[in-house]
């Protein structure tokens, strides 16, 4: 099976490394403020770790960071901090 364009992947970067949380995340959407020169990305997270011990809460905490790259290009859309 190919890659898609519109396929994205979702990186949380803490202090112990890297992780794939692209299974935890919907809805993901772009604003951008022309004025403050800023993008905001805003999404809904499953927590669902009390219920579905397979799903484990990947502990997303403010201050950590998040990258969005383009899984058939390979290219970084989006990079910031979690607030």
């Amino acid at each position: 099976m190919g890659r898609y364009v519109d396929d994205h992947r979702f990186y949380l970067i803490q202090r112990a490394g890297t992780r794939d949380i692209t299974n935890w995340v919907s809805s993901p959407a772009l604003s951008d403020d022309l004025d403050a020169l800023s993008v905001e990305l805003s999404c809904t997270v499953l927590r669902n770790n009390l219920t579905d011990k397979n799903m484990p809460w990947p502990d997303i905490q403010p201050g950590d960071k998040i990258r969005v790259v383009n899984n058939g290009s390979g290219q970084e859309c989006f990079s910031g901090v979690i607030l």
